[in-house]
């Protein structure tokens, strides 16, 4: 049975996706703006330029792993349409019920589900 906590975490997960979205994007950008600094920065002998490099080198390092961690999350959670799926589909495949119901009903259902799919491919190839 799904729970009313269950139900607003499947519709959360598009929002979720978009924040992991915005991170891939924010530490990207880091790392361009970090690694073109340190391709530019002129390195001499005075101690607060290595220190500025140490900096440099600590930023991207968390850039590098804010980036690692939000591609990871952005492979790992389902959008909302694939959760609904996930969790609908075999519910409708085990359900003996449904399995008497007539088959102009379950062409209508399929067809839905054959849309859903069909969306979840375009939105996957975009």
């Amino acid at each position: 049975m799904i729970t009313e906590s269950t139900l607003y975490l499947i519709t959360r997960l598009d929002s979720i996706n978009k924040v992991f979205q915005l991170l891939t994007v924010v530490s990207l950008m880091a790392i361009a703006c970090i690694g073109t600094l340190l391709l530019f920065h002129k390195i001499e002998d005075r101690m607060e330029e290595v220190e500025n490099i140490k900096c440099f080198l600590k930023y991207l390092k968390v850039s590098t792993m804010v980036l690692a961690f939000s591609v990871l999350c952005l492979v790992l959670i389902p959008t909302t349409k694939e959760a609904i799926a996930i969790y609908v589909i075999p519910k409708i495949a085990n359900n003996e019920q449904l399995q008497s119901i007539s088959t102009g009903t379950l062409n209508i259902v399929e067809n839905k589900f054959q849309e859903w799919i069909n969306d979840l491919v375009k939105e996957e190839d975009e």
